[in-house]
């Protein structure tokens, strides 16, 4: 079944290999569109699905806690008159560099106008970044394109605490797709993520209904949402559906998602740290007292 075509001047354009009139912000007017929203809702779910567990190590508690996702803040202290696609190439550096020194590699950003008009930038990813690296490095990107005025290693930058969130992709989704229409408008793109997550499209499985059968009731609980047409019935499952399936091809499949948008990730590295924000070994965390069930998710992800 194929939609009918769609008919907009703009796509019709590109279609053609032609621009149309206008540049990026005159066509999302400096709002996130409905469409991108789509976008970045599906990137937040599959980085949330292919995040691995971490461990940091709390002095004040003495004790590990674990998370998934990180919540990272990054401002310019004055942006003297530069453009914004000019403060994006900074952006640009910025993952450059923390690829190279921390190895991240999923990520998603969303650009934003503070009350005084310069761009700050928020970011998720699934990489631990110590608080003190990443000031490190936003700064070295500021410096090098003449960014950071007389400061030397100003407060840039602030890593939000996550553990404590509940439903982190909600939170996250509602807080990346928001528009504030009281700030002036961003020029060029509103946000962004990595190749591996932009690539990580929808899959899909079709069978008859006389198939369905009992697992109807269980695809409706186990659903996000449930779209109801008059030739098809679409179940939006979340994520913790598929730990619990047995093989099929829709575990294979989803399996083979996972694998590609984690390609390259060194899973045996940074996923213990100590109070400091240094790599520490299994083994050594073991001897700090990690709790069972935190082993058990350690080497239930690593088997």
């Amino acid at each position: 079944m194929l939609r009918e075509p769609y008919r907009s001047d703009i796509r019709l354009h590109n279609l053609k290999g032609q621009k149309p009139q206008g540049d990026l912000s005159t066509l999302h007017e400096g709002k996130i569109s409905h469409n991108a929203k789509i976008k970045m809702r599906n990137a937040i779910l599959w980085l949330d699905a292919s995040a691995l567990w971490k461990w940091h190590y709390s002095k004040n508690t003495g004790k590990f806690f674990r998370w998934r996702l990180n919540f990272i803040h990054l401002t310019i202290p004055a942006q003297d008159g530069k453009s914004d696609k000019f403060v994006k190439k900074v952006l640009n550096r910025f993952f450059l560099y923390a690829f190279r020194k921390t190895g991240m590699r999923s990520y998603i950003w969303k650009a934003e106008p503070q009350e005084r008009g310069e761009i700050h930038f928020h970011i998720t990813s699934d990489c631990f970044i110590w608080k003190t690296q990443l000031q490190n490095i936003w700064n070295g990107c500021l410096r090098y394109y003449g960014l950071i005025g007389n400061h030397e290693n100003p407060p840039s930058t602030r890593v939000h605490p996550t553990h404590n969130i509940k439903l982190m992709t909600a939170y996250l989704v509602k807080y990346m797709t928001k528009n504030d229409e009281s700030r002036r408008k961003i020029q060029g793109r509103l946000w962004g993520c990595s190749r591996n997550l932009s690539s990580a499209k929808t899959f899909h499985i079709t069978f008859p209904e006389e198939e369905l059968g009992v697992m109807h009731n269980d695809l409706s609980k186990d659903s996000i949402r449930v779209d109801q047409y008059d030739w098809l019935t679409v179940f939006n499952l979340k994520p913790q559906y598929f730990n619990s399936l047995k093989e099929c091809e829709v575990l294979e499949l989803y399996r083979k998602k996972l694998d590609n948008i984690r390609k390259g990730y060194q899973w045996n590295t940074n996923l213990f740290t100590d109070e400091k924000g240094n790599a520490i070994s299994y083994q050594n965390a073991c001897k700090m007292r990690l709790p069972l069930i935190d082993k058990m998710l350690y080497e239930e992800q690593t088997n």
